[in-house]
């Protein structure tokens, strides 16, 4: 078989009432940067085949916990509503109406015959997170070792919020290890089972061949990758209560709330879970001391989709930007507008001797100049390397810093300058809340921008991004919480014609 790297992936979900881990997974899968099909296949199971051991200890499908076969804690709902806004890429499978799956195995089975392509099938349980990087290291694992069949995986298996078991040295059943959930598929493969999972195909003779069991990685393998899923088995009451009457764990829900209960770790799952595949050995520890980070379960009323926030690609941006950046030479109107807006800033704020100024965009240094003469405590950030070069040689203490990402501490300065810089801000709202974040309460802001439309057209420069009107800044910073109590106009020729630039002075509430 040839693998290319277009490898798709089709996830394989089972659920009921799902929430609210069903709602997690969607924004996990719309990152992944290759292609992929998620199946969920929705309704609730008669005990019959793979669990039919559970009638044995009492267990019965409460008629409280479906409707029509389906659930009834809005899982269907959402899943309707999913599946019409990525109709390429979720289907969901239901039973006749009014009727339940005949066992979890025709469950699983109900999407194999759609699956028509050489892929990855990866079975994700409701209750199983794993992250996006997760998933696509995965699938390059597969794409590098072609001759592999399948994948086993470790857990972190939850047994509370924020519990996890600890059986490294349990004497037998571990519950963290040994979980079998990537297949390579190719069609015409079929379930034998659902507990334990096996997905065969024909072999030569046309005897079936155990795909999970003929080539695949280990736990070993896959957990030096990072591979590690969090699988919050028990982490809701709902979840013990239903288990409770549908696999006959007796006095699990009871139990389990004297589990939550306990301040003293570790203990012994057994003494709590009393269960047959629970081993002698099998320890009870905070996800802390376990070192393991717990995704968490979305929020109430959360959307289907959340807008998936890849900050690499923002970085990467901002960087690209970056290169805009270009030395500011000195030049007659900035002198002139400098010396201007110094002098009706001393008299509105007073420059005291030890005052921590910061210079935002300082050039080559036409303001640092007069916050050195005046023995206060200055520093000058730029992007641009030639004027720190040309800003060093005259004694002054400048630093490389982005005026979005000031990495001075908080409320820290008396007055932030920055005068012609913030026009060359990706996004000036954020620009300006950092510049009220550095700020001590009352400190002083000086703002001066370009003004829209004039001869200059500002708003045409190649890294003039908020070339914004008189009104929006004043928005703007009333937002970011200063008070506005002064503004300047500064009218002037230039041999394009008529300009102008707006001065504010604001003052931190």
């Amino acid at each position: 078989m040839t693998i290319t790297p277009d490898l798709p992936v089709h996830f394989l979900t089972i659920v009921h009432n799902g929430e609210p881990f069903i709602r997690y997974h969607i924004n996990v899968l719309n990152q992944l940067p290759f292609q992929w099909h998620w199946h969920v296949v929705e309704g609730v199971a008669e005990l019959r085949h793979d669990t039919a051991w559970a009638l044995a200890n009492g267990g019965s499908v409460p008629e409280a916990c479906h409707e029509n076969g389906l659930s009834n804690d809005g899982t269907t709902h959402y899943l309707d509503r999913l599946s019409a806004l990525f109709p390429d890429n979720v289907s969901v499978y239901r039973p006749e109406l009014g009727k339940m799956w005949e066992g979890k195995r025709e469950m699983i089975t109900a999407p194999l015959k759609y699956i028509s392509e050489e892929s990855l099938l990866w079975q994700i349980d409701v209750d199983e997170f794993w992250t996006a990087d997760q998933l696509c290291s995965g699938r390059e694992l597969f794409l590098r070792n072609t001759e592999k069949t399948a994948a086993w995986y470790d857990c972190h298996f939850f047994v509370g919020p924020n519990l996890v078991v600890d059986d490294t040295k349990a004497d037998g059943h571990r519950l963290s290890t040994n979980w079998l959930r990537t297949w390579r598929y190719t069609p015409g493969c079929r379930w034998e089972s659902h507990e334990p999972p096996v997905l065969v195909k024909s072999g030569e003779n046309g005897a079936p061949r155990d795909i999970g069991r003929e080539n695949p990685f280990l736990p070993v393998e896959t957990r030096h990758e990072g591979l590690v899923f969090q699988h919050k088995a028990y982490i809701l009451q709902k979840q013990l209560r239903f288990k409770e009457v549908y696999y006959g764990y007796r006095g699990a829900t009871m139990n389990w709330l004297l589990l939550q209960k306990q301040r003293d770790f570790p203990l012994q799952l057994k003494e709590f879970f009393p269960w047959p595949f629970v081993a002698n050995g099998t320890q009870v520890i905070r996800d802390i001391q376990a070192g393991v980070h717990a995704l968490p379960l979305p929020e109430e009323g959360e959307h289907v989709l959340e807008t998936p926030q890849d900050l690499n690609l923002l970085s990467r941006f901002i960087n690209r930007m970056a290169l805009d950046a270009y030395p500011e030479t000195p030049s007659l109107t900035h002198s002139e507008t400098t010396n201007k807006a110094l002098a009706t800033l001393e008299e509105l704020f007073p420059l005291l001797p030890g005052m921590r100024v910061l210079d935002v965009g300082c050039g080559q240094g036409p303001a640092l100049e007069h916050f050195s003469s005046r023995k206060l405590e200055y520093l000058g950030i730029t992007l641009s390397e030639d004027d720190i070069a040309e800003c060093r040689a005259k004694g002054y203490r400048v630093e490389k810093m982005d005026q979005s990402f000031l990495t001075l501490p908080e409320g820290s300065q008396d007055l932030v300058w920055a005068r012609h810089v913030i026009e060359h801000s990706l996004f000036p709202l954020f620009t300006l809340g950092g510049f009220s974040r550095i700020l001590r309460p009352g400190g002083f802001l000086y703002l001066e921008v370009p003004a829209p439309e004039t001869s200059c057209h500002h708003e045409r420069n190649p890294n003039h991004y908020s070339v914004l009107s008189k009104g929006c800044w004043r928005a703007l910073l009333e937002r970011c919480g200063f008070r506005i109590f002064g503004d300047v106009d500064y009218s002037f020729e230039v041999p394009a014609g008529p300009d102008m630039y707006w001065g504010f002075y604001c003052r931190k509430n």
